[in-house]
């Protein structure tokens, strides 16, 4: 009796976990594109519920009123990006960081690499590809602690 009771509720916890287990898989969806509105916005025509329909009314109009869209012109070419400044100030004092015999041979080797991988950061960071922060992030974290004050 008691194996029968111990096989019964092993049976029942295997169900449930079978049952829970396919129950709580979930199949995600590829995600959707969002649409955008377009630049310019459609005309509006002002109907009843609107104030201004309500206002012409209590006027003696019988017309409703339209409203007037405005003339906003198109955007001819896209917006340029704005060149955030450049980080060559960063690169040449790390330069002269990896030289300076004054500094200690760890510094000066971590000078050498952060200076190594500034000048294409700095490229990026001309062309508006790369953000201007993440560079100097990038060049204080090689740097450990001992990046010069141009970078920071």
């Amino acid at each position: 009796m008691l194996t029968s009771a111990r096989a019964c509720t092993a049976l029942v916890t295997i169900a449930l976990g079978a049952l829970l287990f396919t129950g709580c898989k979930k199949e995600e969806e590829a995600p959707q594109a969002v649409p955008l509105p377009s630049a310019a916005p459609a005309p509006v025509k002002a109907t009843e519920d609107t104030p201004q329909a309500a206002q012409g009314s209590a006027a003696g109009s019988a017309a409703p009123a339209e409203v007037a869209p405005s003339a906003a012109p198109a955007p001819t070419e896209p917006p340029k990006a704005v060149a955030a400044p450049s980080i060559d100030g960063c690169c040449s004092a790390l330069q002269a960081l990896s030289k300076d015999a004054k500094s200690s041979s760890t510094v000066r080797s971590k000078a050498a690499t952060a200076a190594s991988m500034c000048a294409g950061t700095a490229k990026l960071v001309k062309e508006g590809k790369a953000p201007r922060s993440t560079a100097l992030t990038q060049i204080r974290a090689t740097m450990a602690g001992s990046a010069p004050a141009a970078c920071n």
